[in-house]
């Protein structure tokens, strides 16, 4: 058996990916077949499928408890979540419209409303990322699982407690980093070609056995970028908390659109594919495009916003 307690911290991350992929293949495999929803068949030989299912998610939930230390009382609270989800199927019996819905709100679901709450609750380099603010909500397996997603994705600390490979600072002085596996080819390039001239704040690039993460910091805000080589290319997902300049974000490759009237603080989603060869020059022009501070509408009409000595004399009057 496999001893947790003395996993590298790296080791830990390539579990919590390897479960969380797990998941979401199982979560797929329970979609409910629409054109069925009346056969009692189907409905029968389905609760059994959920029941394994559920038994096997659960597990897998409990392996990234461990990995991501979570305490026990979290532990219990994830554990309960699956109680409950075989309460409501055990209720359901053999009915297919039931088994229907029970997909729907205890699988598959996923809020606006719980989504734009993630967006603001974990954001890198913040002091935000309070797990157990979701904890006590009603969550599909599926809400629950982008939660702590989103908890692993934009916490730097887990990123940082991974030991450096190597490290360079650009142009601006902050240091570009690269931490984690040393076979990964593809974080390696990004690192090695990185372009000084490029205008980021602190940046780590996170390499994985099968995945690249890289946590920007001063693009909207600490933007989060998760890049995976797939059967067709390269995929490249990515999430923006602060919106500088809606204009520039929706105008960015594969972005779930933005409306005009959106909170500075919504945040938002996209994902877009490239080829191998063109990772790298895909990678930093994407960067180079998301918004910063500096493209903020009123800084453009003219607000400069305080500076130091504005804000001294507000401290000490004359001084």
């Amino acid at each position: 058996m496999v001893d947790i307690e003395s996993m590298s911290q790296l080791d830990r991350l390539e579990i919590f990916f390897a479960c969380n992929m797990n998941i979401k293949k199982s979560i797929a495999s329970l979609a409910f077949d629409e054109t069925r929803v009346y056969n009692s068949e189907y409905a029968i030989r389905y609760v059994d499928e959920i029941d394994s299912e559920l038994k096997y998610m659960k597990s897998q939930f409990m392996v990234i408890a461990e990995v991501l230390r979570f305490d026990q009382e979290l532990k219990d609270k994830i554990n309960n979540k699956f109680d409950a989800y075989c309460r409501v199927l055990y209720n359901c019996g053999s009915n297919p419209s039931k088994l229907h819905n029970f997909y729907r709100l205890c699988i598959s679901e996923m809020s606006p409303e719980l989504v734009a709450k993630v967006k603001k609750s974990f954001v890198g380099y913040s002091m935000g990322g309070n797990i157990w603010a979701f904890m006590d909500q009603n969550l599909s397996v599926n809400a629950l699982l982008h939660v702590v997603h989103s908890y692993v994705m934009n916490n730097d600390g887990l990123y940082r407690s991974v030991d450096s490979l190597s490290q360079k600072k650009n142009k601006y002085d902050y240091s570009i980093d690269l931490r984690g596996n040393t076979n990964n080819q593809i974080a390696a390039n990004i690192f090695e070609n990185f372009p000084s001239e490029l205008d980021v704040g602190w940046t780590d690039i996170l390499s994985l056995k099968n995945k690249t993460l890289l946590m920007v910091r001063d693009r909207g805000h600490a933007m989060t970028i998760e890049i995976e080589e797939i059967a067709d290319g390269i995929m490249i997902r990515y999430f923006i908390p602060k919106l500088c300049n809606i204009d520039m974000i929706n105008a960015l490759p594969g972005i779930n659109r933005v409306p005009q009237n959106a909170n500075t603080f919504d945040g938002a989603r996209g994902e877009f594919m490239c080829s191998k060869d063109d990772i790298c020059n895909n990678i930093y022009n994407f960067i180079s495009r998301v918004p910063t501070d500096m493209d903020m509408p009123l800084l453009n009409d003219g607000y400069v916003g305080l500076t130091d000595a504005d804000v001294a004399n507000e401290i000490i009057p004359g001084k």
